[in-house]
């Protein structure tokens, strides 16, 4: 069986869409889904966490059955993790019990995501456990495993974290052909083949074609990335994440946290050093 892919699951669309696109990945890795759930007790929450079917959750008990029947239904092998503790607290409990090959989240589609964000979502895991994150639009079209995925390299050394040198399962399953999407920007000219060489030379990916690389030109990094995307046709954008794009108060700045919120793919964050 390959590694483990852990989804933070609530009841919402936008996690309902990471599960499935879990699923779809877990497929060829001969994986198993956890579905991770933050239970907030309800008698200390004014509001009832609510189920599709419009039934408030009152225990933990039904809410683990609910999420036993969403298990269930997958076309992987699939469990459940209850979690009554902090959002920090859960993701590295279950990164020492299960030692996934990432974290998957859902993206919500409304307006104060940024704010999710910066707030007790994504960030957290990027910034103090430095473990892979893939997050899942809402409104992605997700027609299953990608095919196409686009390696985003800026030009700058870097070196894979420990974690993120464990995708190689990943890579070799998916059998998906990759491009390395390079924005060239007044301040960072001509690092193109030097983007493809720090890939190499980190062995992101085993084998990267000679016509591979995909360079655009623009003073936004953010906005050409998304345009690269978009001319490859990319199913699946990989970002690498340097510490200090991840710490302090101007991460809403960051390129990394820009591709997040304006993705309509999916995007797999590496924490590199």
């Amino acid at each position: 069986m390959g590694p483990d892919l852990v989804v933070l699951t609530d009841f919402s669309e936008s996690s309902r869409r990471a599960l499935a696109y879990a699923a779809a990945l877990a497929q060829p890795l001969q994986s198993r889904v956890v579905l991770l759930h933050l239970y907030q007790d309800v008698l200390l929450d004014p509001e009832y966490v609510v189920i599709p079917a419009g039934a408030a959750i009152r225990s933990q008990r039904e809410t683990r059955r609910a999420l036993e029947k969403m298990a269930e239904e997958l076309p992987v092998p699939a469990t459940v993790d209850l979690s009554v503790n902090t959002l920090a607290e859960a993701l590295a409990d279950a990164i020492a019990r299960y030692h996934p090959l990432v974290l998957v989240c859902g993206r919500a589609a409304t307006p104060d995501f940024l704010d999710q964000l910066l707030g007790d979502q994504s960030l957290p895991v990027l910034r103090h456990l430095h473990y892979p994150l893939l997050m899942v639009p809402e409104n992605a079209h997700l027609p299953g495993s990608p095919t196409r995925v686009g390696l985003v390299a800026d030009g700058e050394p870097f070196k894979l974290r420990d974690n993120a040198l464990n995708m190689q399962p990943l890579w070799e399953a998916l059998g998906a052909k990759y491009f390395v999407l390079h924005v060239e920007t007044e301040e960072q000219y001509d690092r193109a083949r030097t983007a493809v060489n720090s890939l190499r030379h980190n062995h992101l990916v085993k084998d990267l074609p000679p016509d591979s690389l995909y360079t655009v030109h623009h003073t936004r990094p953010a906005t050409g990335i998304l345009q690269a995307a978009a001319d490859t046709q990319t199913e699946l954008l990989v970002l690498l994440a340097r510490e200090r794009s991840l710490l302090g108060g101007l991460f809403h700045r960051s390129i990394t946290a820009q591709v997040l919120q304006r993705s309509p793919v999916p995007v797999l964050v590496l924490p590199v050093i």
